[in-house]
């Protein structure tokens, strides 16, 4: 290896002139993975890139800087000159260390100044500088996306436009192209529905606008500058020809709302050199700038502010790009600064918030951490409540609510804490240990000054982040650039779980603005255990107290079956309330909900009619109860009854014809089923028909189906049956519609009780083959009556007689003394007590029991019914049954011979058991079914005699000996 010192300084300087360079005004952190390089002597070596757009350099594993220097990658050393040059040393050969060599050695603040790009000798849009108004991210906001392909990309693989959709627009995301969810769902979470950012992608294209240069040409060895403007004014010329540019300049200042730039090349933040041997520098870095001068569209619609990301993720493959760094570079588009350190001293407040990491905890760009509450606020999305008051305040969790608290008490003004609930939740799935988050604001400081313990003149020096996550394991990692943040950094019972003032321990709540270190007082403790909902006491906890009493309590009757219940509601520290009924004021008292907090009525329903209650309520926390308030109601006497109509419809066979409404009233509107046609076969066509309506009625002494329904006519002798069923899957037959009268009217009994959901249903009668007219039924009104009105129960049944016909059956009789019964019910005993073994229709006087066994006594009784209402039983009468008459087994038995091998087949008969046991020379041969044959293969050759006998299954009633003789 002969290289000269000088040669060497003068290929690192052009080196790291490329390297460290700021050229935008916001850019995407570099990805936290390592790569890969090979030096020429053919060792490989595994680096970092650190830093963004602005500012950027490489790492070795141990956190030296690596500078290349020609094809050879070689430790920094700062000169003189502040500039940081090759030393010599290789990577991967030299001990950085023993030769005495700092990590992380930077070029001096002047020298990276002097990279950054200005226009009218500004830095353009670094943080605190002056930059156009932004859309207000609230509502509806139209985002074009412009896809870009280099000239030398064109025989790329790429997402196509529908896939760039999905990313951006899918709500919920998709299970390959965006897991965890779409750009459009990150924004919505985090502004908890308060934004909507609808993406069009290229739209009046159709695919990948395809620019007349390289991705190295735009890339200009910086890793994208101004030079990669041509490439976005071109793309935005094809666009002009297409689409008008007033549709995405909603609020008409003349500037579109939001727009995104996706290239087709992979983005330099990942480092090293990707899958075609493009360098980082010679990539497009993620970041947000401005076209200088702006781009103007023929609507008069100027583009200035954009941002750009690569549309394909890592250095290799074609696998679609993430969302992480889309989602930092929309939140620029919407005028957040950076909230990472981009002098790269420090990472900011890292992976706790979306403007300083998109790769989040783990680096996968699925799971962009949540906004900082400090970047929610001046987005607009919610105000952090103000908190002095000495007690226990609670925090549901930030990424399903929008809860924050904001400490000013004892602060300077523009500086204050805010606390946070943190949980691995939502686009939040990396967060490796949740709890409460507390950032200490000082809008006065600046975004790169970190400060920590250890460090020269700190805290006095006034060096601290303007938004700083307050890391509860007091080891200052994000201020040292240790990492990213880590499982020790929220508070929580398990963990650190106060902060209090200092001095001494770090960090604390006090005051640090300009240097001017004071004490606030303020200490948080008593921080509960991680959760979605957590607590925390501030300056202490009072002892809780009982909620106060509620008052005004009244209850009135809504119906016959709704008692509504209200009270005031006079605390301001309640969990919730319980709410309890009795029948008669006095006990029986049953709790009948257990309500939030807040609460001040209730609905009680589900009541009997013309019944008095009575209700008390009381309020509760962790103290303790209130007093209770109450009150009484009587629900109203029922109406004589109620006509219920259907709810809803659904035809699985048929044509419907006229809405639902329609069988509402009968009025001459028909609603017209029609049955269907199978295909195939003109011979064996068939029509069928199957319509269901659904009801939902309450509970009465009777209920009936009425039906003003007709058929249209049957050519082949179709009607109509009507079916009801209480559960959706087992139907009743009702009635069958048959009459071609649109006056008939059809009724049928329903169970008396019946209540909640019943389902009607009507099919046609026969759908056999052949049978394939088209036929309709009308129904102009169908309804379930339910009759409220009292039910004289039925006279009861008399002269109750029995039988015993035979061993297996006895035959019982009455006298039907009821002339409005809706059937009967027979009950049967068997030396205990009695149980239901038929329900028999109206009119009935006789009945026989065939599920009797010989030799038994039974005892029968039976009673009428009439809807819910029951007579009084008849009188009991018994029978025996007599003795079983002998059983008969016969058997035969033939043998025969299979190749010279002896085989019987079995045949019997007479047996009534299950099973039969089958003996061969009076040993058991086999216990098997009774099935009248059985086949004994024996298997032995020559001659042999046998003897069989079959009997009944572990009894002696067996049939005679057969024998067989080989």
């Amino acid at each position: 290896m002969s290289r000269t010192v000088s040669a060497r300084l003068r290929a690192g300087l052009l080196v790291f002139a490329c390297t460290f360079v700021s050229g935008t005004a916001f850019a995407a952190p570099a990805s936290p993975k390592p790569f890969q390089e090979v030096q020429p002597d053919g060792s490989v070596i595994t680096l970092y890139v650190r830093g963004d757009e602005h500012f950027n350099w490489m790492e070795d594993t141990q956190g030296y800087t690596v500078v290349r220097n020609g094809r050879w990658f070689e430790y920094g050393q700062r000169g003189a000159s502040g500039r940081v040059n090759p030393n010599g040393l290789v990577v991967g050969r030299d001990n950085p260390r023993a030769a005495g060599l700092g990590k992380r050695v930077m070029p001096s603040a002047a020298v990276r100044g002097q990279s950054a790009l200005r226009v009218n000798g500004q830095v353009v849009n670094q943080p605190g500088s002056a930059a156009p108004d932004a859309i207000a991210p609230l509502g509806t906001v139209k985002n074009l996306v412009v896809l870009i392909r280099f000239a030398d990309h064109v025989g790329r693989s790429l997402p196509s436009v529908s896939d760039m959709d999905v990313l951006f627009n899918s709500i919920g995301g998709d299970p390959s192209l965006a897991p965890t969810g779409s750009i459009r769902d990150v924004y919505f979470e985090n502004s908890y529905g308060q934004l909507d950012l609808v993406s069009d992608i290229n739209p009046g294209i159709g695919g990948w606008i395809t620019v007349s240069q390289s991705e190295a040409y735009y890339a200009n060895g910086n890793s994208g500058d101004s030079t990669l403007w041509q490439a976005l004014r071109e793309a935005l010329d094809d666009l002009d020809d297409v689409i008008d540019f007033g549709d995405y300049d909603t609020d008409n200042d003349g500037r579109i709302d939001s727009i995104a730039f996706i290239h087709s090349g992979y983005g330099a933040e990942w480092g090293g050199s990707d899958a075609y041997g493009a360098s980082q520098a010679n990539r497009i870095w993620s970041h947000r700038w401005a076209i200088q001068p702006q781009w103007n569209s023929n609507d008069g619609v100027s583009v200035y502010d954009y941002h750009i990301s690569p549309g394909v993720w890592g250095t290799s493959g074609s696998a679609i790009g993430r969302i992480g760094v889309i989602a930092h570079e929309t939140g620029h588009f919407f005028g957040l600064p950076d909230l990472y350190d981009t002098s790269g001293s420090g990472e900011g407040i890292g992976s706790w918030g979306l403007m300083a990491n998109s790769w989040d905890f783990n680096g996968s760009q699925l799971c962009p951490p949540h906004f900082s509450p400090w970047s929610k606020t001046n987005l607009g999305w919610y105000t952090p409540t103000v908190i002095s008051d000495p007690g226990e305040y609670t925090l549901r969790q930030a990424e399903s609510f929008p809860d924050v608290y904001r400490i000013d008490q004892g602060f300077p003004s523009n500086e204050y804490l805010l606390v946070e609930n943190r949980q691995d939740a939502g686009f939040d799935c990396s967060i490796p240990q949740g709890g409460l988050v507390i950032w200490h604001i000082d809008n006065e400081a600046g975004y790169n000054t970190e400060g920590f313990p250890g460090q020269s003149g700190w805290p006095a020096n006034g060096n601290h982040y303007r938004v700083a996550v307050l890391q509860a394991d007091g080891d200052y990692d994000l201020e040292r650039s240790n990492n990213r943040g880590d499982s020790t950094d929220a508070h929580h019972a398990a963990g650190v779980d106060a902060i209090g003032p200092g001095p001494g321990n770090h960090p604390n709540t006090d005051t640090y603005q300009d240097g001017i270190i004071a004490s606030t007082g303020i200490t948080i403790s008593d921080i509960s255990a991680s959760s979605a909902s957590m607590t925390f006491c501030l300056n202490g906890c009072a002892p809780p107290v009982p909620p106060a009493d509620p008052s005004g309590f009244s209850a009135s009757a809504a119906s016959a079956s709704r008692i509504d219940l209200a009270w005031s509601d006079n605390a301001d520290n309640e969990n919730g309330y319980r709410l309890e009924r009795s029948p008669n004021g006095s006990s029986g008292w049953s709790v009948i909900a257990s309500l939030g907090a807040n609460t001040s009525g209730y609905s009680d329903t589900g009541l009997a009619a013309s019944t008095t209650y009575f209700y008390r309520v009381a309020a509760f926390n962790g103290a303790g109860d209130s007093a209770y308030a109450g009150g009484s109601a009587t629900t109203d006497a029922p109406p004589p009854f109620v006509d219920y109509t259907a709810v809803s419809q659904s035809n699985s066979e048929g044509s419907v014809s006229g809405g639902i409404g329609a069988t509402h009233d009968d009025d001459g509107n028909a609603q017209s089923i029609t049955e269907q046609q199978s295909g195939g076969n003109p011979r064996k066509r068939r029509s069928s028909l199957s319509h269901t309506w659904v009801f939902d009625i309450e509970a009465g002494n009777s209920t009936t189906l009425t039906a003003n329904a007709w058929s249209g006519g049957s050519s082949d002798n179709d009607d109509f049956q009507f079916q009801w069923s209480a559960d959706g899957s087992s139907y009743t037959n009702a009635f069958v519609v048959s009459s071609t009268n649109s006056a008939n009217t059809q009724v049928a009994a329903l169970p008396g009780g019946l209540s909640g959901s019943v389902w009607v249903r009507v099919i046609d009668t026969d759908n056999s083959q052949g049978n394939s007219a088209q036929d309709t039924v009308h129904v102009d009104q169908l309804v379930i009556r339910v009759d409220n009105t009292p039910v004289t129960p039925p006279v009861a049944p008399s002269g109750l007689g029995t039988s015993a016909v035979a061993h297996d059956r006895v035959d019982i009789g009455w006298t039907d003394n009821a002339g409005d019964e809706t059937g009967y019910e027979v009950q049967r005993a068997n030396g205990g007590g009695f149980s239901t073994v038929a329900t028999l229709g109206a009119n009935t006087t006789a009945w026989s029991d065939t599920g009797v066994s010989a030799e038994t006594t039974y005892s029968y009784r039976v009673r009428a019914l009439k809807g819910a209402e029951t007579s009084a039983w008849s009188n009991t009468a018994s029978a025996t049954t007599p003795e079983a008459p002998a059983q008969t087994l016969s058997l035969s038995a033939n043998g025969f011979k299979v190749k010279g091998r002896q085989q019987v087949d079995l045949n019997w008969s007479g047996s009534t058991a299950a099973s039969v046991d089958i003996y061969r020379d009076g040993s058991l041969l086999t216990t098997t079914a009774n099935d009248g044959f059985h086949n004994d293969n024996i298997g032995a050759k020559g001659g042999a005699t046998y003897q069989y006998q079959v009997c009944n299954a572990g009894t002696s009633t067996c049939s005679g000996t057969v024998t067989v003789v080989f």
